[in-house]
């Protein structure tokens, strides 16, 4: 290669954009798994631990899946003598924050699942950060802890 090509292709190289980056790029996943509902269920819950890897913060506005009608990200909460679910509309995360959806706590509630989920299988949900970025999980489906 000539000294000319070799500056040309330099250059070139040089002179590309950056590949644009995401708050979503800096969530990570550890443990991600939904409980096998039973067979007649409309509905399943899904665990996750959550965590910001990033150096700023970042906001999950929601969560898709092709295999579900829609997945929402609900709390427990507990209300003088009774338990109920509230609807997270968004989960914001500051830089090096982890959050962890368990059992009898924050969950997602994967809506009409589009066929059955079972023990064994896996399905991707597709975490949409308010950036417009995504993350796209796996979780393992599997029966109760």
């Amino acid at each position: 290669m000539t000294a000319c090509r070799l500056v040309a292709l330099l250059a070139l190289v040089l002179n590309l954009p950056a590949q644009a980056t995401t708050a979503c790029d800096a969530l990570s996943a550890t443990g991600a798994w939904v409980r096998e509902p039973p067979p007649v269920a409309n509905v399943a819950a899904g665990y996750v631990s959550l965590a910001n890897t990033g150096n700023g913060p970042l906001t999950v506005a929601r969560i898709e899946s092709d295999r579900c009608g829609s997945v929402m990200m609900h709390d427990t909460v507990s209300d003088g003598d009774r338990v109920r679910m509230m609807h997270l509309d968004a989960l914001h995360l500051e830089a090096g924050d982890t959050v962890d959806f368990v059992p009898g706590g924050k969950h997602l509630m994967l809506m009409a699942p589009r066929k059955p989920l079972r023990a064994g299988e896996s399905l991707e949900l597709d975490f949409i950060c308010d950036d417009g970025g995504t993350a796209r999980i796996t979780f393992d489906i599997m029966k109760a802890r």
